[in-house]
């Protein structure tokens, strides 16, 4: 499913959700006039409850996204553990949509704390075997990230086949560690 899909899909969703919730306020103004006192109580308790659902809707996507764009709360997301000490500098880019979901998360740490932060699924792999497997994206990168990495550095990777991902059909992991400047990359890529 490709993103125009998806927003078709929720605005039709939408549509439904506001005429109904149009059909009930209608129905509390004609029972408001016509003093229909049990109909009005309960086209009220639906408008009430239709309101709440959409506000804590809306929280919760407000709540997403700006915990995706803090830095701390993105590490300790994608690590299952708060960023200690010797982790510092750290930088993100998040995105989810539709049918994908995209992290880049760059911090500065010694190697005794990248490796234990490399998640148990991921397996090293050389330079070459690491060039070789993963995705060649085309949409940018950001100013702070690097893509490259030198034969010394320590680079692990995971690629699910299609139909085995976590949370998407096909997902690529990896992690990296530029010894030269103690700078551990991980990247994320998951596509339905």
């Amino acid at each position: 499913m490709g993103p125009g899909f998806v927003i078709f899909f929720w605005l039709i969703v939408a549509a439904i959700l506001g005429a109904i919730w149009l059909g009930t306020l209608v129905l509390f103004v004609v029972a408001w006039k016509k003093r229909w006192r049990i109909l009005k109580w309960l086209a009220g308790i639906a408008l009430s409850g239709g309101v709440v659902v959409a506000l804590a809707a809306g929280v919760l996507v407000t709540y997403g996204l700006v915990r995706a764009s803090i830095p701390r709360y993105v590490f300790a997301d994608v690590f299952h553990a708060k960023p200690t000490e010797s982790v510092q500098d750290i930088r993100t880019k998040v995105f989810w949509f539709a049918d994908t979901g995209s992290i880049y998360l760059r911090f500065q740490t010694d190697i005794d704390t990248f490796r234990r932060l490399v998640p148990k699924d991921l397996h090293k792999v050389t330079r070459q075997e690491f060039e070789e497997k993963r995705w060649q994206e085309s949409n940018g990168y950001p100013s702070w990230w690097q893509s490259t990495f030198s034969s010394s550095d320590e680079i692990y990777f995971q690629a699910s086949e299609i139909g085995h991902g976590k949370k998407f059909a096909s997902e690529t992991t990896w992690m990296a560690y530029d010894s030269k400047h103690q700078i551990a990359y991980y990247r994320f890529l998951g596509i339905d």
